[in-house]
C-alpha cells in the first residue's frame, strides 16, 4: 500500500502523519526536531512500511526543515518541499478554522498524495554557498545604516570618532572575494557576467538565490520567484487591473512613527555606494543627503537628513492636465510628431481649418495629409497649420508630387 506523509516543521518539534492511498490518516506523531529525533522518526517510517517512493512533504521553513530534509533525503526517501503560502491558502478552505500542528501535517500528507511540492536536492554544499552570500548583504546592510547614522553625527552633533562603518566594509571585501574565487569554477558565472550590466558577484548572488536551480521547470517560474509578476485582478467582464507584485514581500508606502513621510520608490540605476558597478542598489545610498523643513519630527523639534529616495511634499512633482480629445486631437499629434510636443497652436488650427472640416474633409484625412507634408517638406514644417493644410490640399501640391514621383497612392483623393 502507498502512503504519503505530512510533515509540519517547528524549531524545536516535528509532527509527522502517514496519510494511506485509501485517505485514512493515522494519528499524527511529534518528534523532537534534533538528531536523535530525526532517528526516533526514521524508525517510526520503518515501522509504518513506509518505503523510498512513498512522497514525503515538509514546509519550506528555511532552517527548521533544512536539517531532516536532508537527513531523510541521504536516507534515501523522496523528499520534497512545498511553499508555506500553498499550504496556508489550502487550510483557508476548511470550514473548521483550525490551526495547529497536527492539523498543518495533515494537509500536508494531502498535498503529498496529489504529488505537490519539489524533489529536495539542495546539498550542504549548495546552502553553505548560499548563507555566504547572503551574509554578505547583510553586512553591507549594517554597514549602510551605520554609514548613515555616522554621517547624521558628524554633521549635526560634531561627533567623527567611534566609526565602525569603514572596519565592516572592509570585512566585506575580504568577503566578497573569497566568495568570488569560490564560484570562479566552471561556466554559468561567465554567461550571466556576459551581460551588460551585471558584474561577477551580481552574477553570483542570482545564481545564489535560485540553487538548487532543477526545481524550475519555466522561466515564468522563476519571474515569479523573483516576484516580478503583477498580480491581476479580473471579473464580471471588466477590465483587468494590475494591482500589486506577486510577492508578499515587495516594499510599500507607510508613515513612521516619528511622522515622517516616506515614499518607497523603485530603485533607479545608479552607481551603488560601495561598488563602482552601475547597478540597482537594493540599499539606501549614503551618499547625499538634503535638509528639509518637512522632515521635523514632533518628538526632538530637530530637522533630520533625509535619506536619498525619501520624497516630501515640496519634491511632488505637479501632474498635468491632460488636454480632452477633440476634433483637432489627431491632426495636432500629426503636428507635434514633427515639431515636438506643446507646438500646435490649438486656438489659431480650431479658427483657420474650421473651413476646412466643414467643407467636408474630415479631421483624419487632414492629420494624414498634413502628416506627409510635414514629413516629405521639412522646410515648410515653419508654416502655419492653416497653410500647412491649405498646401497639403491644393491641386498645385498635388501636380508637384507627381511630377517629382513624391506622390502617395495609398493617400485619399485630394480636395479642391
Amino acid at each position: 500500500m502507498n502512503h504519503s506523509i505530512g510533515i509540519d516543521v517547528g524549531k524545536a518539534e516535528l509532527v509527522a502523519c502517514i496519510r494511506a492511498s485509501d485517505g485514512k490518516t493515522a494519528i499524527p506523531a511529534p518528534f523532537p526536531n534534533s538528531i536523535i529525533g530525526l532517528k526516533k522518526l526514521i524508525v517510526h517510517f520503518s515501522k509504518n512500511n513506509i518505503g523510498t517512493d512513498d512522497p514525503i512533504l515538509l514546509e519550506s521553513t528555511g532552517p527548521y526543515h533544512w536539517k531532516a530534509a536532508r537527513t531523510l533525503t541521504d536516507k534515501g526517501y523522496l523528499v520534497k518541499v512545498a511553499n508555506p503560502l500553498h499550504t496556508k491558502q489550502m487550510a483557508r478552505h476548511s470550514i473548521r478554522k483550525r490551526k495547529t500542528d497536527k492539523v498543518d501535517a495533515g494537509h500536508l500528507s494531502f498535498l503529498a498524495s496529489q504529488e505537490y511540492g519539489y524533489r529536495f536536492v539542495e546539498t550542504e554544499e549548495m546552502a553553505r554557498k548560499k548563507a555566504l552570500v547572503r551574509h554578505y548583504w547583510k553586512l553591507r546592510l549594517t554597514a549602510t545604516n551605520h554609514s548613515i547614522h555616522e554621517r547624521y553625527l558628524k554633521e549635526y552633533r560634531g561627533i567623527g570618532t567611534h566609526s565602525i562603518s569603514d572596519l565592516i566594509l572592509k570585512k566585506c571585501e575580504k568577503l566578497k572575494q573569497e566568495i568570488i574565487d569560490e564560484w570562479d569554477k566552471g561556466n554559468d558565472v561567465k554567461y550571466l557576467d556576459s551581460i551588460p550590466g551585471l558584474t561577477p558577484f551580481l552574477a553570483i548572488t542570482i545564481l545564489a538565490e535560485l540553487l538548487p536551480i532543477q526545481r524550475f521547470e519555466r522561466i515564468d517560474q522563476i519571474i515569479a520567484y523573483a516576484g516580478l509578476d503583477p498580480s491581476v485582478k479580473q471579473t464580471g467582464g471588466k477590465k483587468g487591473a494590475a494591482t500589486r507584485w506577486g510577492k508578499d514581500d515587495r516594499p510599500h508606502k507607510g508613515g513612521d512613527k516619528g511622522g515622517h513621510e516616506m515614499v518607497v520608490t523603485k530603485p533607479s540605476p545608479t552607481v551603488s555606494p560601495f561598488d563602482d558597478t552601475p547597478f540597482p542598489s537594493p540599499f539606501p545610498s549614503p551618499v547625499t543627503t538634503k535638509t528639509t523643513t518637512a522632515s521635523i519630527s514632533p518628538n526632538d523639534g530637530e530637522t533630520r537628513p533625509t535619506r536619498t529616495g525619501e520624497v516630501t511634499p515640496a519634491d511632488r512633482p505637479v501632474k498635468k492636465a491632460r488636454r480632452p480629445d477633440t476634433w483637432l486631437t489627431p491632426i495636432g499629434a500629426a503636428w507635434e510628431r514633427v515639431n515636438g510636443p506643446g507646438s500646435f497652436p490649438y486656438a489659431q488650427a480650431a479658427r483657420e481649418l474650421k473651413p476646412l472640416v466643414d467643407a467636408g474633409i474630415g479631421p483624419d484625412e487632414i492629420a494624414r495629409r498634413l502628416a506627409w507634408y510635414l514629413e516629405n517638406k521639412g522646410s515648410a514644417s515653419v508654416l502655419p497649420p492653416d497653410q500647412l493644410a491649405r498646401k497639403a490640399f491644393t491641386p498645385s501640391v498635388r501636380d508637384f508630387r507627381l511630377r517629382h514621383g513624391q506622390f502617395d497612392p495609398s493617400a485619399p483623393s485630394e480636395a479642391a
